[in-house]
């Protein structure tokens, strides 16, 4: 009995002690995990730490270039960036002094004709030539043809290059063959122009061939009344490739996004071109204005070539004019109605930038 109970009691201690060892390397196993966990997690905080400080220092570092950056640009509105400008500077005073030498000095210097009664003599004598200019016959009949010419001319030509740009940027196919087609008259010369023209509009030219197939009698229209219309034609064929161009590109500029909200909206046709193509094309529309007025001049080159110096009386022109002057020495009288023209210029072109800063506020 005392074996076995000495049995039972070691085998009870052995099996406390194994126990006892098993809860001890659980503990040992424990500790050592806490320990790695924590250092793990001393390990993680210190390299977020140190991320932390990479980042502060990037963003000082930052803030100091930027820094750098705005002392630097402040130094170049000096004598630094006076200097690195100097090359733009030397080509654009280059261009200037051209344009000063050769048009905006001479121009000026010549205003002193226009108040003399001879270029050898120099008499003065005042606004005596404004004033017999403004009463003299061929420079009235001149300038009531070129701005009856321009009244016509000029909204025509606008419109229809503004219909075939609309047309051209609905077309799917062919639109780039169609606008190379009314581009060609820009790259055709003068004389070849007025050659054209003049077997056109002769009396034995195209048109009163093609009229007499249908028993209607000819004409010369070069000779005769329809001097207007037949200037409005010429110029109308030779720029409406030009301001078609201009607006396309205004056109383009439109965003698709206006169309489509208008059209989600059960906008028409018309409300769209209204209140979405014009309003929006109102910039390309005063400069193409602008253009055309001033394309309408070079008008004279061809008209000039079909007839001479001495056209019929609807054909004459204020440039007529002003070259008859100038082969007469009559300097004068030129330089008198070159300053008139280039006032009437000069305040069209303010009137128009005038109208459109106006109505660009408004549109606002």
């Amino acid at each position: 009995m005392r074996k076995r109970e000495q049995g039972q009691q070691a085998e009870t201690k052995e099996r406390e002690g194994q126990g006892q060892q098993a809860e001890a390397k659980e503990r040992e196993g424990q500790g050592q995990q806490a320990e790695t966990k924590e250092r793990e997690g001393q390990g993680q905080q210190v390299e977020t730490k140190e991320r932390e400080g990479q980042k502060g220092q990037a963003m000082a570092e930052r803030q100091k270039g930027q820094k750098r950056q705005a002392a630097t640009s402040r130094r170049g509105r000096g004598l630094g960036g006076f200097r690195s400008q100097v090359p733009a500077w030397g080509m654009l005073g280059i261009s200037l002094a051209g344009f000063g030498l050769f048009y905006l000095i001479p121009f000026l210097l010549s205003g002193v004709y226009s108040f003399v009664d001879h270029p050898l003599r120099m008499s003065f004598v005042g606004l005596k030539n404004y004033r017999e200019l403004l009463g003299n016959v061929y420079f009235l009949r001149g300038l009531g043809n070129t701005a009856l010419f321009m009244a016509v001319g000029i909204p025509l030509n606008m419109g229809l290059s503004l219909g075939a740009a609309l047309v051209l940027r609905q077309m799917r196919r062919g639109a780039a063959l169609a606008g190379l087609v009314f581009l060609i008259p820009l790259a055709l010369p003068s004389a070849t122009s007025a050659y054209f023209w003049q077997n056109f509009f002769g009396l034995h030219g195209t048109l009163n061939r093609f009229l007499a197939c249908f028993g209607i009698p000819g004409e010369d229209y070069l000779a005769g009344g329809l001097g207007i219309p037949v200037m409005a034609v010429i110029f109308i064929w030779k720029n409406m490739g030009y301001d078609m161009a201009l607006f396309l590109g205004g056109l383009g500029s439109i965003p698709e996004e206006y169309y489509e909200c208008a059209r989600a909206e059960g906008a028409g046709r018309l409300w769209q071109f209204r209140h979405v193509t014009l309003v929006y094309l109102t910039p390309t529309l005063f400069l193409a204005l602008i253009m055309t007025f001033v394309n309408s001049f070079k008008v004279f080159k061809e008209i000039y070539l079909i007839t001479g110096e001495y056209p019929p009386q609807g054909l004459y022109v204020l440039q007529h004019y002003m070259n008859n002057m100038f082969l007469s020495l009559n300097y004068p009288k030129l330089v008198s109605a070159v300053y008139l023209l280039t006032l009437a210029v000069a305040l069209f072109v303010s009137g128009v930038f005038w109208g459109e800063h106006k109505l660009s506020r408004h549109l606002r």
